[in-house]
């Protein structure tokens, strides 16, 4: 009996390590084709990524809310912008991390730019995905799209979005009618109820503002000017709650994701002295790198050794690093300050790079000399937890 029962269990947990595979497998897939721009292949994957953790809803689980963010991005970009909403606002009913991110997106390749910029505001980013949704927006941006319903019908979902918290339909459905009836004061006084309801008081105000300057202040509309200004001295009482607190030592160094591993081996070049390295060492999602370096130096028939360590800051195309190295042979033993800048040039994937660096060292001892050294090499970055991609 208890053999049976240990085989059931194992064949259980096989089963489940089983679709948590597929499951993740998909979702990296996806990620992967949308930084390469095949959006429909994307749009597949993450689909098949949503359907597999709707599996997991009979083991307690649900559908990761910012997998769905990503995917509603993902079709936004596909132009299916009735789908792509609708998973957005599950992600972010569902409190997805990333939500304003992606809700900043969608509406930025739905042309809704000032929108975008709003709900952006304060918008934990993504490392993994962000640094390509520029060119993605504006390769893929669509300003233009066909409404089906009257404007009248129209302004009665937008406002019945709202009423549901299903914010960003609101918006998207009020910046098609503004595009369209740019004079019309009742539809920035819709927005600025969303705006409100968002907690975004000065946007509120904005488009209140916006919809009194285009209210004649005659006959009937007296007493419509008078209901907004009293609102609009209320809203102007509130105050947007202040973006989520930052940490400097995140932002620029330790990140807010798993780092990655980087692995390099390359060769170095100076004045009378050809040099093997290898570095092995931590990437976080800052661009900060730490690694434990060694090398092999050859100079005029002798053979020497280094090791040492040394932190780089990535910025775009362009690296800074220090360190300290120990280089040593039989006949001496010399400690170096070791600063170096270069370029690097990374994969498509972003799954490695090649690195060009000028480097140079300085002796701590008074009597050393100063050296200036080329290196060439591959870095390659290996994912840490794939499972959080």
């Amino acid at each position: 009996m208890s053999l049976l029962c240990a085989l059931l269990l194992g064949q259980a947990a096989l089963a489940q390590f089983s679709r948590e595979f597929a499951k993740y497998s998909f979702h990296a897939q996806g990620v992967e084709l949308l930084c390469s721009d095949r959006i429909s292949d994307a749009i597949i994957s993450y689909s098949e990524a949503v359907e597999r953790a709707k599996g997991q809803r009979s083991a307690g689980e649900g559908v990761p809310a910012d997998l769905l963010g990503e995917y509603a991005y993902a079709l936004a970009l596909g132009h299916d912008f009735d789908a792509s909403l609708m998973n957005l606002e599950r992600s972010r009913a569902l409190g997805g991390k990333y939500a304003d991110f992606y809700s900043a997106q969608i509406l930025s390749v739905m042309g809704l730019t000032e929108a975008a910029e709003e709900v952006g505001k304060g918008a934990i980013v993504p490392e993994y995905i962000a640094s390509y949704c520029p060119g993605l927006n504006a390769r893929h941006s669509c300003s233009s799209r066909v409404i089906s319903r009257t404007p009248k019908e129209s302004l009665k979902m937008a406002n019945a979005l709202a009423a549901q918290g299903r914010y960003v339909q609101a918006l998207a459905m009020l910046g098609d009618l503004k595009a369209q009836y740019p004079k019309e004061p009742i539809l920035y006084v819709s927005e600025s109820t969303v705006w409100e309801k968002m907690k975004h008081y000065e946007k509120a105000t904005q488009s209140l503002e916006a919809a009194l300057n285009m209210l004649p202040p005659t006959g009937a509309n007296q007493g419509r000017r008078q209901v907004y200004n009293d609102h609009l001295l209320y809203i102007k009482s509130k105050k947007s709650p202040a973006p989520a607190k930052t940490s400097w030592l995140k932002d620029n160094i330790l990140g807010y994701g798993t780092p990655r591993l980087l692995l390099y081996g390359g060769a170095t070049f100076a004045s009378g002295m050809t040099s093997l390295n290898a570095r092995a060492g931590l990437y976080t999602s800052s661009n900060f790198s730490a690694s434990l370096n060694l090398g092999i130096n050859s100079a005029s028939g002798s053979t020497s050794g280094s090791v040492g360590l040394s932190a780089y800051k990535t910025m775009k195309n362009l690296v800074l690093g220090l360190g300290v190295s120990d280089m040593f042979s039989k006949e001496s033993n010399v400690f170096c300050l070791a600063p170096s800048a270069g370029l690097t040039f990374p994969s498509k994937d972003r799954k490695s790079s090649f690195d060009i660096m000028l480097g140079f060292t300085i002796p701590f001892s008074g009597g050393g000399k100063i050296g200036y050294s080329v290196s060439l090499g591959k870095t390659i970055y290996i994912d840490l937890n794939t499972k959080k991609k």
